[in-house]
């Protein structure tokens, strides 16, 4: 089966209560990503920053490379695909996926990011 590779920004918003961390939360995101791409049908899975245990996230990203069935790839709504799909896999925790946009495969989300906004309490 031919595969071709597409890169994705993931965006996540989280409640981090019982996670440690954007690292943590990233190793879900990870898990939903092979269930629904079929095992390790990706690579580059870099988050843009990190955060500590128990911080929420409005929105954090990560970007990915999905080799993804060619059917798939030459599809128009395959970021809506990725969506739904995440979290439909991520039902259960309290990570829900805010947006996947499909990306050129030079965009690198720490290091292209052009701001940063954290607030603390």
């Amino acid at each position: 089966m031919n595969r071709t590779v597409n890169r994705f920004l993931i965006g996540a918003q989280y409640q981090g209560d019982r996670y440690r961390g954007s690292v943590h939360i990233g190793e879900y995101i990870s898990k939903a990503l092979e269930k629904f791409n079929g095992g390790d049908n990706y690579t580059n899975f870099v988050g843009s920053s990190r955060t500590d245990s128990q911080v929420h996230a409005i929105r954090n990203v990560w970007h990915v490379d999905l080799h993804l069935k060619e059917e798939v790839a030459a599809s128009e709504g395959k970021g809506e695909v990725i969506l739904r799909a995440l979290n439909y896999y991520l039902r259960k925790e309290n990570i829900t996926i805010t947006d996947c946009i499909h990306v050129p495969l030079t965009f690198e989300c720490r290091r292209q990011a052009k701001y940063r906004t954290y607030m603390y309490r």
